[in-house]
């Protein structure tokens, strides 16, 4: 019986290890739209926000584009986009309802949106989507300078790809501490060949501020995982 049960328990060892093996998605360039609920607390202050972002990925070259429509609790809409360039160390915010750009180095801390499931990552469960599209859940702290938090991230069975997304924390925004509640999910997965186009400037970013503009960054933030 000791026998058995021992048999028993290093069989269940190797099928939850396989259940639970780390994944990478493969493509180099692609686009994805999420949808995201968004709630803020800061100095007493509480916000709440819609968002829709069209995000455009090159890993090639360590470039994100995030424009984003977000809808705010108090019935205004905010356009902007931001373009993270890791080998340059810079990042633009572009507000479209201000026609305002900034470029500013990176803040200590900001990490490049990973494409695999964390190391410190734990299998959560997996589940069925309408359709029949199995994914995979993932549990993982997320800790720097400018983060820290719990991410869940639920990625297709076949081929790791973003299905949702989920953060609870806080984040230092220019030097200020927000308490953060993020969902997200992922449609429209489309992979690339040229991004050129995506990371072009507005015409109106011919000038441009070197200092925070609140409303390109309250909406916009750090990416868990593309």
């Amino acid at each position: 019986m000791t026998r058995f049960f021992t048999c028993f328990v290093v069989l269940c060892l190797v099928v939850c290890s396989a259940a639970q093996d780390k994944c990478c998605l493969k493509e180099n360039m692609f686009a994805i739209t999420s949808g995201s609920l968004l709630g803020l607390h800061a100095d007493m202050e509480f916000s709440a926000s819609s968002q829709e972002i069209f995000s455009v990925v090159d890993y090639t070259t360590s470039r994100f584009m995030y424009n984003s429509t977000a809808y705010t609790s108090d019935n205004n809409v905010s356009y902007t986009m931001v373009i993270d360039d890791f080998e340059q160390k810079v990042e633009w915010n572009i507000d479209f309802n201000t026609k305002k750009c900034q470029k500013v180095p990176f803040p200590e801390g900001k990490q490049m949106p990973v494409r695999c499931v964390p190391d410190n990552a734990n299998f959560v469960k997996q589940v069925t989507y309408s359709g029949g599209t199995l994914v995979n859940m993932w549990y993982y702290p997320i800790k720097s300078p400018i983060q820290d938090g719990q991410v869940v991230i639920t990625l297709t069975d076949k081929g790791c790809l973003p299905a949702g997304t989920s953060y609870v924390g806080k984040i230092t925004n220019s030097g200020q501490e927000v308490d953060i509640m993020d969902t997200m999910g992922y449609y429209d997965f489309t992979p690339l060949t040229d991004v050129s186009k995506y990371f072009k400037l507005p015409s109106f970013c011919s000038s441009y501020e070197t200092k925070p503009i609140d409303g390109a960054r309250r909406f916009l933030k750090h990416r868990y995982f593309i």
